[in-house]
């Protein structure tokens, strides 16, 4: 009990976070929401993949859709403070929580670019050639995308489910080890959206992969869809 009290307190501390706010067209923000409840995916993480998966160069090239222009507004109700019920317009925006430091434009081009390979209207190409020794720039490149993987998985693994000691031996183990609250009732479209998307962290192929992880997660939707 001491060492695993110990154990906690030692848990790293998680890279600071900040919340934005992204204006945009009323358009945009619809389809970028739909796309993220396609993937299972927080507005976050769509911004994320891509700041991780390409240089900030590529970017660049990315339209920025913009801000919302002067008519295109939404009604929203406040639901707290003093001025709760009370009905505004205001910009139409998406919300996410990152590192410090990007810039909203930024943000939008991400998501923009998400959409478009969505769309297959880009295609994002993978050089496998190796990097020359005599380019420290793309040394550096690497090294900082190494680095971010390594966050990345030092992040999963803190926020992961703890492997249950006994495995996965009756259907409350499973829902907690799936995500789902001990007394939810989920059915098997919903179990399996859950298992795909956390398979595709812990699968041993995948980068962050968990060979205890995965299996339990086996297990655990065997359990739950009645196999």
């Amino acid at each position: 009990m001491a060492t695993e009290s110990l154990q906690r307190r030692r848990k790293p501390k998680l890279p600071p976070t900040k919340s934005y706010v992204i204006p945009c067209p009323a358009w945009f923000r619809d389809k970028v929401i739909q796309l993220a409840e396609q993937q299972d995916a927080s507005i976050a993480d769509l911004i994320r993949g891509v700041r991780l998966l390409l240089p900030p160069a590529a970017l660049d090239k990315v339209l920025d859709p913009g801000d919302p222009g002067p008519d295109d507004r939404e009604t929203i109700t406040l639901k707290s403070g003093r001025e709760a019920e009370k009905s505004v317009r205001r910009k139409p925006r998406l919300q996410a929580r990152l590192e410090p430091g990007i810039s909203v434009k930024d943000m939008r081009k991400a998501l923009s670019l998400c959409l478009l390979l969505d769309e297959g209207s880009l295609t994002v190409a993978v050089e496998t050639a190796g990097t020359p020794k005599h380019d420290p720039a793309a040394a550096a490149r690497i090294e900082g995308l190494q680095e971010e993987i390594d966050r990345l998985r030092l992040i999963l693994t803190t926020l992961a489910f703890d492997p249950l000691p006994n495995g996965v031996m009756t259907r409350s183990d499973a829902l907690y080890v799936l995500g789902f609250q001990p007394t939810a009732r989920p059915d098997r479209r919903t179990i399996q959206a859950k298992f795909r998307m956390l398979a595709l962290i812990f699968h041993p192929d995948a980068t962050t992969g968990d060979t205890q992880r995965m299996a339990q997660l086996n297990e655990a939707q065997r359990i739950l869809k009645g196999l």
